[in-house]
């Protein structure tokens, strides 16, 4: 039956006569069944011959091999392998195309076992079997690839011991390859008229890899004719013809074709036409025979197109190549270049001299057979890296003058860059390795930096560097290394001669804009990569420039070094900047910037370990060098001399702050002293004491400024930086209150300590804006409306609550505040209570690394206008938000709150044991805050502290409500006039404080902050203030933007509430505002109109009628009413409406009152009747 089968059925095809009575599905199904036996028989005879299925001498096994091993048999086999789609077996060209690449690897090793002995022959053919078998059995007989079959099959029979049945196969092999549509020799290479033979001509040149690799190919054809044939014709193939293509290729390898003849036709330069060619493949030939071009040689090379030749100036710039130019050996390694560079890196020692000849001679396509050789030794680990390096060292040298000789080009140049960087990645520890390698890297890098060389082209070096660096960092143990010296001087030129002194002199988006910037971020990238205390070295004077133009990605990438720099190179960069610190040739804001960018971050990014190496190395230096007086500090030195001393104390209590901050006081007193003081009668302490007293004398200095040198700013700095190290040692060393209050808050006038005249800078002025683009905390007015009300506010009634206070008085709809909607939702309030709710947060830990960037733009930002002074919030060290306005840029802002979080931590339960007497410290700051003498910007600086830290001065509130009630009626005092956002602070700070109330409040307890005054005369005296305050507050209240406006109204009406009987209001802002008239600007004219009728609202809520003959004297009432009923008549609706709702409310709270008192009053009278007036002359107009 199997030779019945065999014989008759298993090579018929589907359009043979036997189907003629069948249907297509039929025939399709007995197709399928016919090559399911087919697998099945194979798969059979491979268990046989392999030795799985019985023992090779019993009579099945005979059975089997007599009815197989014959020619018909053999026919199929051969079919099945060259052909199978003839028999019925479906294929797939992309199938067939997924394997090429794998394919590479059985085809390679079979060209390299052909030329070796034959009993190596014979032991791979037997292992290769076995293992072929193996996984054949391994597997199911459906799911095995006909190929593999057959491969399998072929291999066992080739090297089959029955000597007649192999010549049979012989002769079927011979007999089947001869039929017309099977001789390879006779395919044409064109491949022109494929159509629907694709897959057969796939398998076809398969099937002779498997005969070849079986050793059934007698006669093989000539596998340089094929490849010399595919060279002739590749060009202007497409994607399937492409895959046949590489297949024959893969075809020629097999059958033998010699790498050096391979090679030769890579190498060929016999230029061939590329007219007739295609855009598209014209496009793509370009893109991979320019593998890196720049943009001036994009632009070059497509104003040459054909089409633009006669227009070249005016092409447009498409980032293309068009190929022009292209040899035959171009345009084979570009159609088959993945396989040519594997078949080329398994054999790179035995072509490489003839390749780097080559490419040294000027050819192109053997660059980039070396690039793709080296690629593949990168990628793949089978190939062993050793042997690249170990071939190519010798002609390092050789590709070296290719690219600096004097033929050399732009384009060798690149390419030269491109090999060095992938032979860097390939081997990082190559310029410590190898010594052609290290020459090689070094001469390049140095040829390609020298002075004279463009920065568009050492833009390409530094591609390089992180590679170069890492050896220079080995190479600094190595006393007769120059690598280091030589990368040095090379960068340092560069930074000299072509980076400008002022980044922002060059035109952005200008190419020299665009090389300055590209160089930047690849010294910074390598910076960051390397962690080199080096390149950090070289970048020191860009770094030094204020406001450069790549600002944020200065900062942005050096604390990504900061933060991931190991300790080893964090400590070299600290040397580095501690050594400037100390050399007497460098420029003062380079030694700023030195300490405050390098050393502080860098301290507080090292180990506890490193940071006590840094200090007990510099500690005597830090102190006895650069701290403690000498005689050139006297007052007769030269102006220079005198800054340069000022500028290394700075530097040094920086320096010292530091240490304090991140190292425990008992580290510094054990390990740290030490090195200080180091005689025998130490104590332990000479260290923080010496400090100390230097600091304390520091902060109250007196110096003489001149314009040049000592200027005003430096001298601020200088106490400011003496004030923050004392703070620091300080918090790090003291255990006692007294320490802080003498230290930190005592001034002592008499003996010329002043303290705040030396911190704060008396020279700016401040000019606050009520519009802010200030970050808050979420809902912070509805948290306040629902404290103040007991309930959720409601978001169509004004100002939240629909609260019934006094009879049935309400509040005026917030419509008549709304732009174009009848409601909006009070939570846009909030937007405008900027630092109270960041003050309502948690405790903040100092950071110094905000406060020292925000000194040096203190002096710019607090004499700027008002409307650049946007506070922008910064996350200090634990999350806790401070915002950055002027106040807060203060260097000691954060250093004061972080003392005072310390002394609350520690002294808390003793300061709460008492409020009716402040702590010693805050006692000092209130009696700066009240003085007369004060300058308005330390009472200023002093009530921000109080914003930045509620709670601590909440329990003591009574002492602090009428100066600050003063601090906020006074505009020469708080910032400018109107309600700016300092003012609400203020503002937001009094209605937190639960026990702010002018006069006290039921239940607290009583207090004498004035001891000459009585309670009474404290409590008469408070509610005068609270009226002045409140009456300033109504003055300011107006605002042309409406939600400002609104924002004001809440606060004013929160306060009635609070305050409601403790103060009295002038009406005579009221009046203007109701009378406002603006000629330029209606809008103006309608909010300050209801401005003046919502503040009348908020009062009579709140008990306060709208004119009191008493109180408001100033203001003639007649006058008063006048004014008010004129709104009923203006044409605007939300004024008259809102008008038309005051003039109800009066009459109720005036009927509230007669039925209290039970006699009518006559101011009522009169106000009725202007009232009937104005609405007789309201119809009257309308009639």
């Amino acid at each position: 039956a199997i030779q019945k089968f065999v014989v008759d059925l298993a090579i018929i095809t589907k359009d043979h006569s036997i189907f003629d009575d069948h249907t297509p599905f039929e025939t399709e199904r007995v197709q399928r069944c016919k090559c399911s036996v087919i697998r099945n028989l194979f798969a059979l005879l491979n268990l046989v011959l392999s030795g799985k299925v019985g023992h090779p001498t019993s009579p099945a096994v005979a059975h089997v091999r007599a009815s197989l091993l014959s020619a018909p048999f053999f026919k199929l086999l051969v079919l099945c392998t060259v052909s199978p789609r003839s028999i019925g077996f479906p294929t797939d060209i992309v199938a067939a195309t997924k394997k090429t690449q794998s394919s590479l690897s059985s085809s390679s090793q079979s060209s390299q076992s052909s030329s070796s002995s034959s009993s190596s022959s014979s032991s791979s053919s037997s292992s290769q079997n076995k293992e072929n078998n193996n996984s054949t059995s391994s597997m199911t007989t459906a799911s095995v690839p006909i190929s593999t079959l057959t491969s399998s099959l072929l291999r066992s029979l080739g090297g089959d011991t029955d000597i007649e049945m192999v010549e049979v196969l012989y002769r079927i092999v011979k007999e089947v390859l001869a039929l017309p549509n099977l001789d390879i020799t006779k395919l044409d290479y064109t491949f022109s008229s494929i159509k629907g033979n694709a897959d057969t001509l796939t398998n076809l040149m398969r099937g002779y890899r498997m005969l070849h690799d079986s050793s059934l190919l007698l006669i093989e054809p000539a596998a340089e004719s094929i490849a010399s044939r595919l060279v002739d014709h590749c060009l202007g193939y497409d994607p399937v013809q492409l895959a046949i293509g590489k297949e024959a290729l893969l075809m020629a390898l097999s059958l033998g074709l010699s790498g050096t003849s391979l090679l030769n036709l890579i190498l060929d330069d016999t230029l061939v036409d590329v007219s007739n060619l295609k855009t598209p493949i014209k496009r793509a030939l370009g893109k991979s025979v320019r593998p890196r071009r720049t943009a001036v040689d994009d632009v070059t090379d497509a104003s040459r197109t054909p089409a633009n030749e006669s227009n070249a100036t005016t092409a447009p710039y498409t980032g293309e190549y068009l190929v022009q130019r292209l040899t035959k050996g171009e345009a084979f390694y570009s159609s088959f270049h993945s396989i040519l560079d594997d078949f080329i890196a398994r054999r790179f020692s035995t072509f490489v001299e003839t390749i780097v000849s080559s490419v040294a001679s000027g050819n192109t396509v053997a660059f980039r057979l070396l690039m793709g050789s080296l690629d593949r030794f990168t990628k793949y680990k089978h190939l062993e890296k050793k042997i690249f390096l170990q071939s190519i060292s010798p002609f390092l040298g050789m590709i070296r003058e290719w690219a600096t000789g004097e033929k050399s080009s732009a384009e060798s140049r690149e390419c030269c860059v491109d090999f060095s960087r992938k032979l860097l990645r390939l081997e990082p520890d190559l310029l410590t390795t190898s010594l052609e390698g290290h020459q090689f890297i070094t001469k390049i890098f140095d040829h390609f930096m020298k002075r004279d060389t463009p920065l568009s082209v050492k833009i390409d070096i530094l591609s390089l560097l992180p590679g170069i660096l890492a050896a220079c960092e080995r190479a600094t143990k190595s006393t007769t290394d120059h690598l280091p010296k030589i990368v040095k001087e090379r960068l340092n030129e560069m930074v000299i001669y072509d980076f400008p002194i002022n980044s922002k002199d060059l035109v952005k988006g200008s190419k020299t804009y665009t090389d300055y910037i590209t160089a930047l971020d690849l010294l910074l990238a390598s910076l960051v990569s390397s962690g080199s205390a080096l390149v950090l070295e070289i970048l020191l004077p860009v770094l030094r420039e204020k406001d450069h133009a790549h600002q944020s990605t200065l900062s942005y990438q050096l604390e990504v070094y900061v933060t991931s720099v190991s300790d080893e190179n964090a400590t070299q960069a600290w040397d580095m900047a501690f050594n400037m610190l100390i050399n007497g040739e460098h420029q003062e804001d380079l030694k700023f910037m030195a300490v405050s960018q390098i050393c502080v971050p860098l301290t507080r990014h090292v180990s506890s370990s490193t940071a006590i190496q840094i200090f007990s190395k510099n500690v005597q230096i830090l102190v006895n060098g650069l701290l403690l007086p000498s005689s050139s500090s006297s007052s007769s030195s030269d102006g220079g001399d005198r800054k340069t001393l000022l500028v290394n104390r700075i530097c040094a209590y920086r320096l010292l702050e530091i240490m304090y901050e991140v190292l425990p006081g008992n580290i510094i007193k054990d390990k740290i002293n030490g090195y200080f003081y180091d005689r025998p009668d130490a104590k332990g302490t000479e260290l923080t004491q010496t400090v100390m007293r230097a600091a304390h004398a520091t902060k109250s200095e007196t110096h003489p400024t001149d314009e040049r040198h000592v200027t005003h700013s430096l001298i601020w700095q200088y106490h400011v930086s003496a004030y923050r190290a004392l703070a620091a040692v300080v918090m790090c060393t003291q255990t006692k209150d007294q320490f802080y209050n003498v230290f930190l808050f005592k001034e002592s006038k008499d003996k010329g300590e002043l303290l705040w005249e030396n911190i704060v800078d008396l020279q700016s002025e401040f000019k606050f804006e009520a519009e802010t683009n200030f970050p808050v905390v979420s809902k912070l007015v509805t948290s306040l409306r629902a404290d103040a009300s007991g309930s959720p506010p409601e978001p169509h009634v004004y100002g939240g609550a629909n609260k019934k206070t006094s009879g049935d008085i309400k509040f005026l709809s917030s419509q008549y505040l709304a732009d174009s909607s009848l409601s909006q939702d009070v939570d846009v309030l909030g937007s405008f209570f900027g630092s109270a709710g960041a003050s309502a947060g948690d405790k903040m830990e100092t950071s110094s690394s905000s406060s020292s960037s925000s000194s040096n733009n203190n002096k710019d930002a607090t004499s700027s206008s008002a409307s650049t002074l946007r506070r922008q919030r910064t996350i200090l060290s634990q999350g806790d938000r401070l915002e950055m306005d002027p106040l807060n840029n203060n260097p000691c802002m954060p250093t004061i709150l972080a003392v005072l979080d310390a002394m609350e931590s520690k002294f808390g339960t003793i300061y709460s044991s008492s409020r009716d007497e402040m702590p010693r410290w805050m006692s000092e700051m209130h009696a700066k805050f009240i003085a007369r003498e004060t300058h308005p910007n330390i009472v200023m600086f002093i009530a921000k502290i109080i914003i930045n830290r509620p709670k601590i001065f909440e329990p003591y509130a009574q002492f602090w409500l009428r100066p600050l009630m003063t601090l906020g009626s006074t505009p020469s005092y708080n910032g400018g006039t109107g309600f700016h956002y300092f003012l609400r602070d203020i503002c937001v700070l009094l209605l937190r404080w639960q026990d702010a109330i002018p006069g006290g409040m039921e239940g607290a307890p009583p207090s004498t902050p004035t001891k000459s005054a009585s309670s009474r005369e404290r409590e008469k005296e408070e509610k005068a203030g609270a009226g002045a305050f409140m009456s300033y507050l109504v003055m300011c209240c107006p605002h042309p933007t409406r939600q400002i406006l609104r924002s004001n109204l809440e606060i004013i009406r929160l306060f009635a509430e609070r305050w409601r009987g403790k103060f009295n209001v002038s009406k005579q802002s009221i009046v203007d505002q109701l009378g406002r008239t603006s000629s330029s600007s209606e809008k103006s004219t309608v909010l300050y109109r209801l401005s003046g009728l919502h503040i009348l609202t908020i009062l009579m809520i709140n008990d306060i009628p709208a004119y009191d003959k008493v109180n408001d004297a100033e203001v003639n009432e007649f006058k008063f009413y006048e004014k008010l009923l004129d709104n009923v008549m203006f044409k605007r609706k939300e004024v008259y409406e809102a008008a038309a709702e005051v003039c109800g409310l009066i009459l109720a709270y005036h009927e509230k009152e007669t039925e209290k008192s039970g006699v009518s009053s006559s101011a009522l009278d009169m106000y009725v009747q202007l009232l009937k007036d104005k609405i007789n002359i309201m119809f009257g107009n309308q009639e």
